[in-house]
């Protein structure tokens, strides 16, 4: 019965009224792109670029405290190629209206933007020339990176609160699993590098510039003074996925450390790591 409702002469199926829905949704937006056009000479718009696992949400929770900042959280219609946006660049003009403040920003990644069918060297230098400034947060430590990953998947949480803590969370990891995960994480990064290459734009490391609370307020004011307002002090509830010591959390401790202090990661060790390593193979 289904199927025939399906297509009965004069009847729409779900997935045209999808798709009937999603560009009615994307019009609208490219509404607002007109009057972006309008606002452009007296708002500052920015984007942050990042990958998954880097610190972004912890950065992003900070940054919307500010009283003259409007923060749009990535836009995970970007994450559907089979729902591609028709004019990328003025579906963020449009974007950029949201919010009555003189600074707009918003997350996305170049992944987002390469699934769009969009040369995202040329996407984001047009966006640089219309005045957007570029944001970008990385992560240098691949195998923290890989792990939290891992554990998000797992957990099905993509980051802790202090009312929603890890507690006595334990996870057992798929070595190689675990080692895909980190080689698509360099080859992000790789990509990243050669989109932001010959563009400017502010570079944020996690581990340098967000990890430690006491370098968190250091970091926010070279965001502030870039988009051009006042400092301000903002704290976040946001808690690491993973703790300090791996032993904590992650129950085959033994065998990831041997698995990576086998591959190309092993740089990305801690002394202590290896010291598992060579106790479990002695």
């Amino acid at each position: 019965m289904q199927d025939m409702e399906r297509h009965r002469p004069g009847s729409v199926s779900i997935t045209a009224r999808r798709r009937v829905s999603y560009w009615s949704w994307e019009f609208r937006n490219y509404y607002q792109w007109m009057r972006a056009r309008m606002e452009a000479a007296r708002k500052t718009r920015f984007v942050l670029l990042c990958r998954g696992r880097s610190g972004s949400h912890l950065l992003m929770s900070m940054l919307e405290q500010h009283p003259l900042i409007h923060l749009d959280h990535e836009r995970f219609v970007l994450h559907q190629p089979k729902f591609r946006v028709t004019f990328l660049k003025q579906y963020f003009e449009g974007l950029s209206t949201r919010g009555n403040t003189p600074v707009y920003g918003c997350k996305t990644h170049v992944q987002h933007v390469d699934k769009q069918g969009v040369d995202a060297v040329k996407f984001f230098r047009r966006l640089h020339k219309d005045g957007w400034l570029l944001i970008y947060l990385h992560r240098k430590d691949l195998v923290r990176q890989g792990i939290s990953k891992a554990i998000v998947r797992d957990r099905n949480a993509v980051f802790d609160t202090e009312k929603d803590p890890l507690r006595d969370y334990k996870v057992r990891l798929d070595p190689q699993c675990l080692l895909t995960l980190i080689d698509n994480q360099q080859k992000d990064m790789e990509r990243d590098d050669a989109v932001l290459s010959r563009l400017p734009h502010l570079r944020l490391e996690y581990g340098a510039d967000l990890s430690q609370p006491d370098r968190q307020q250091a970091t926010l004011k070279r965001i502030f003074d870039c988009v051009g307002v006042d400092a301000v002090e903002t704290k976040s509830d946001i808690q690491k996925t993973t703790p300090h010591d791996l032993r904590d959390i992650i129950l085959n401790y033994d065998e990831i450390m041997q698995a990576i202090a086998a591959s190309k990661y092993r740089d990305f060790l801690t002394q202590d790591d290896l010291a598992a390593e060579c106790r479990r193979t002695a």
